[in-house]
């Protein structure tokens, strides 16, 4: 079934702030995180955005 408009619309802003956080989150790593701490943050964002981005593919 397909989405109406406004659904649609709601779903890409949605997607769109989880982006950006990612992409916020992952600068504030490079400024104020250790390198153990950089690796873990940036696997985790990476697991958000593969399962925001391709919801259907295991993870």
């Amino acid at each position: 079934m397909p989405l109406d408009e406004e659904t649609s619309q709601a779903k890409s802003k949605a997607l769109l702030a989880v982006y950006e956080g990612i992409a916020e989150t992952a600068a504030e790593l490079k400024e104020n995180a250790g390198a153990g701490a950089q690796a873990e943050g940036l696997k985790n964002l990476a697991e958000a955005y593969a399962w925001i981005s391709f919801p259907n593919q295991p993870h």
